[in-house]
């Protein structure tokens, strides 16, 4: 009798042991899906978080290039504006296709908020009856003043709520002096804003007094007698820079932009601000 009941056991346990071989490749598969489903979602997103990188990049880069050509524009009324803009274009396009499998363009630009510029001998300034250029109630985006050997002192105030700063700029002996310390040979190019002379920057001078982002009171620049080198003044808004020939430039510029890729593609209108930020 405990035989036949091994015998009837013997088929039942077999049937037991195939569930569970079954059932464990069931889930075998089931995990091996999921995990399969889960890997294609993170490639997914990371493909699409590192093309949307790109494409900010791109637009960063887009901005700093028409920014540039802008200013160029302002200090320089002969540089044509549109034909910059679209040998840019078609040159940072071609770069980023040989680059990646992207393509990133201007398709236009346009002044948004306008400005006013002036260039020229500090000689011109300096024939005027108070030896000075100014703005008041706005923003100053660009100064720069280059100074020959011996080109004498410029002076720069700037007046906040009331609270006036200034810096004196000397060219003598062949030395640039700021507030009377050396701190350059001359000729040299010495800009208030971003507190640089010839492009590199002089720690401690206490030469950047002037910030784009601020609305001064008033801005100054007053030339001593016998001067000999060049300046040029952007300033914000539509108003005449007092003491001085000026006309029309951009403080902002509106541009188009497009940008594709085999994960991101769109079209995009924005302001790039000139100056908002040189420092």
């Amino acid at each position: 009798m405990v035989s036949d009941r091994h015998s009837r056991d013997r088929p039942r346990g077999q049937v037991i042991l195939i569930g569970a071989i079954t059932l464990a490749f069931i889930i075998l598969g089931i995990v091996v899906v999921f995990n399969g489903v889960l890997y294609t979602e993170t490639i997914s997103s990371s493909s699409t978080s590192h093309s949307t990188a790109d494409a900010t990049m791109a637009v960063q880069e887009l901005d700093q290039g028409i920014g540039g050509i802008a200013h160029q524009k302002n200090i320089n009324s002969s540089y044509d504006f549109d034909d910059a803009v679209d040998e840019f274009s078609d040159r940072y396009r071609n770069t980023t296709v040989n680059a990646q499998p992207v393509a990133a363009a201007v398709t236009d630009a346009r002044t948004d908020e306008r400005a006013r510029v002036a260039t020229g001998d500090l000689s011109a300034i300096e024939s005027n009856p108070g030896n000075n250029a100014s703005v008041e109630d706005r923003n100053v985006g660009h100064l720069l003043v280059t100074l020959d050997p011996d080109g004498g002192r410029v002076t720069v105030t700037t007046n906040e709520s009331g609270t006036e700063e200034s810096v004196d700029i000397e060219a003598t002996g062949g030395d640039i002096y700021v507030d009377g310390t050396r701190v350059a040979d001359a000729p040299a190019r010495v800009d208030p804003v971003t507190g640089e002379i010839n492009d590199s920057a002089v720690s401690g001078s206490g030469l950047d007094i002037i910030d784009p982002t601020t609305e001064y009171d008033e801005v100054e620049l007053e030339v001593g007698s016998g001067m000999d080198g060049e300046y040029e003044l952007v300033a914000k808004d539509d108003t005449s820079i007092n003491g001085v020939a000026d006309s029309i430039a951009m403080w902002s510029v509106e541009i188009d932009t497009t940008y594709e890729s085999n994960d991101v593609s769109y079209e995009q209108t924005h302001t790039v601000d000139i100056y908002g930020d040189r420092t």
